[in-house]
């Protein structure tokens, strides 16, 4: 999402069909965050937004179904900041849904831009829902509600849409995850004896890399090994530099292995 895009989609925005529009919610101002039924409708949006399947979802916030590009920065909310309107959804839906906001400047105007990435954690649940007339007077009320997105409306999940949400989840890239590169298929072994001691020196090179789909790279790391056989007692370590190395014992014998288990690169 850039400034760019924003322009393209105001331009050719009446001729997308409902399919192109299924993670696309286009709204002409900005929700008034202290009124209770906008409160609610945000909460609504971000989380069907959130359970809809599929690519990143965007709440555009100062464009009109026509493209017409409308003045809508942050302030407009009514709320000081960005954490306080992360919180109205948090304390309303389990699970917490993320998102964050980025503002763009186009022809001269400030454009918001809700930015719902796919969610590991769907199904997200509303606790309480509450719609309101536009007077902010009570309609209706709904516990434990699940909102998804069909087409351009948001309304309650299915059976389908649930299986299609856990379905779903199995093709989403976190943000972030580890992954071991080994450098040598094979551990490098060195025995050493000394009287009826034997000390055992096992090191293993490999590179911690981050494959999640933010490239964010890793300053710091707590790495931890269970099932050794022999058992080895292998306390944990937190890793800051290349070639930080563990010290171990042997429980078999009780003996410190002064030298380095293993290594990280």
């Amino acid at each position: 999402m850039n400034e760019k895009y924003i322009l393209e989609l105001s331009k050719k925005l009446k001729t997308l069909d409902e399919s192109e529009k299924r993670k696309l919610e286009f709204k002409s101002k900005w929700y008034d965050l202290k009124v209770k039924r906008d409160i609610e409708e945000f909460v609504l949006d971000v989380t069907a937004m959130a359970n809809t399947p599929g690519p990143v979802g965007y709440i555009i916030i100062g464009m009109r179904e026509d493209g017409t590009l409308t003045d809508s920065p942050i302030s407009n909310s009514n709320l000081k900041d960005e954490s306080y309107i992360q919180h109205l959804v948090t304390k309303k839906v389990n699970l917490g849904v993320q998102f964050n906001i980025e503002t763009f400047e186009v022809k001269n105007k400030t454009i918001s831009v809700v930015v719902i990435p796919p969610s590991l954690d769907k199904p997200h649940v509303i606790k309480n829902y509450i719609k309101y007339d536009k007077h902010n007077k009570k309609i209706s009320e709904r516990d434990n509600y699940i909102p998804v997105r069909h087409g351009t409306t948001v309304g309650p999940a299915n059976k389908t849409d649930i299986e299609y949400m856990y379905y779903d989840r199995k093709n989403i890239v976190p943000d972030y995850k580890l992954a071991f590169l080994p450098i040598e298929q094979k551990p490098i072994i060195n025995q050493k004896s000394k009287r009826n001691d034997t000390w055992l020196t096992i090191t293993k090179r490999f590179i911690v890399q981050n494959i999640g789909r933010y490239p964010v790279a890793i300053s710091k790391a707590h790495l931890k090994l269970e099932n050794l056989k022999p058992s080895i007692s292998i306390p944990e370590k937190v890793f800051t530099n290349t070639g930080d190395a563990w010290v171990r014992v042997h429980k078999d014998r009780l003996n410190t292995i002064n030298n380095s288990l293993l290594k990280v690169l």
